[in-house]
């Protein structure tokens, strides 16, 4: 089978890493898999018009069995549907309720250009069970066309071993992975930071990921007088990614309530655990589910704050390591590409 895999998102978003996922699942499963490899983050969205513009030229020329679309915007969607006239099976994947990042014009903007889409499709994917009604909401897509297409990791990228390295003294070093832009939690994040560094002076920030507003972080760093304390690698290739995260004490995810993050399914936090990492999280939206494999917390800052610090000297109940086998038990793309492969529509 010849399949087509677009993601709407550039390289260095979440979007692609779903992309790229399910890419290397569906090969590992035998298919003939052409992941199309879209621009960086460029200013203005000029990356979504680049994409369109060579995403286009690609599907007049080639011919696929198979087609999908991670997120339905114009740019991966409207090569799908020239597919679709080539006789192709098409498939758009919800992974977002993405105008609820954005409120105002743009949120609404973003709406107007997602919506035509999944009806046209053949079938409709989404990992957070919460997404099955909005997309019947949203897009009039009735639940027999739609599939629950789990959120995965790449398990042979993220085994990688590694050791701490310290960056502000003799104290634990904390790992945030992101892409850098409206739906990572910036100010929280280094907010946090300073008041662990009044309790753990030694403490030392690694923010891997690169993306939008990686400059903005800087600057919120300086503002919050932890810039020396803390480390950003800019944008990585995902093996990298394991590297880096492999040599942290322990990580972070917050996701503040809102409509977006009650359907999040968090690529970073499987990927953590995929690690054997401790991670330190909320317990909004899906987090909640992860309260055996997590050391959870309230969405308060001091909450927060205490229980990092409690995990950093305690080192935990080991909790992490239930984690890890959870993650390699149900979350590997190899497993997941095989049920999306074997399914009949």
């Amino acid at each position: 089978m010849r399949v087509l895999i677009i993601s709407s998102g550039p390289r260095d978003s979440g979007c692609f890493l779903r992309a790229q996922g399910l890419a290397d699942g569906l090969k590992a499963a035998g298919a003939d898999v052409y992941l199309v490899n879209p621009p960086y983050t460029q200013p203005f969205f000029l990356d979504y018009l680049v994409s369109l513009l060579g995403n286009m030229l690609l599907t007049f020329w080639r011919r696929f069995d198979l087609a999908v679309a991670v997120k339905p915007f114009p740019n991966a969607c409207l090569p799908l549907m020239i597919q679709k006239l080539y006789g192709a099976r098409v498939v758009v994947d919800v992974d977002d309720i993405d105008h609820a990042y954005r409120p105002g014009m743009i949120g609404r903007l973003i709406r107007i250009l997602q919506r035509p889409w999944p009806r046209r499709c053949s079938l409709v994917t989404y990992h957070n069970p919460l997404l099955v009604d909005y997309i019947k909401r949203e897009f009039g897509v009735p639940r027999e066309r739609t599939f629950r297409l789990l959120q995965g990791v790449r398990l042979g990228v993220f085994r990688t071993e590694g050791r701490p390295r310290k960056l502000a003294g003799a104290g634990p070093l904390i790992g945030y992975s992101a892409h850098l832009n409206v739906a990572a939690e910036g100010d929280f994040i280094l907010r946090l930071m300073a008041q662990l560094r009044r309790k753990l002076p030694g403490a030392g920030l690694l923010v891997v990921g690169g993306g939008p507003d990686l400059a903005k972080w800087r600057r919120r760093a300086k503002q919050h007088g932890v810039a020396g304390a803390v480390r950003f690698t800019g944008y990585l290739p995902h093996r990298a990614v394991a590297e880096q995260i492999a040599g942290v004490d322990c990580c972070l995810i917050y996701y503040p309530p809102g409509e977006a993050n009650r359907v999040r399914s968090s690529i970073k936090l499987r990927e953590y655990l995929a690690l054997g990492k401790r991670v330190v999280c909320n317990r909004y939206g899906e987090l909640a589910s992860f309260s055996k494999y997590c050391y959870q917390c309230d969405d308060k800052l001091d909450d927060y704050l205490k229980t990092l610090v409690e995990l950093c000297a305690s080192g935990g109940d080991g909790r992490e390591r239930r984690g890890k086998k959870l993650v390699e038990k149900e979350c590997d793309w190899d497993r997941i590409a095989r049920e999306f492969l074997n399914y009949e529509f």
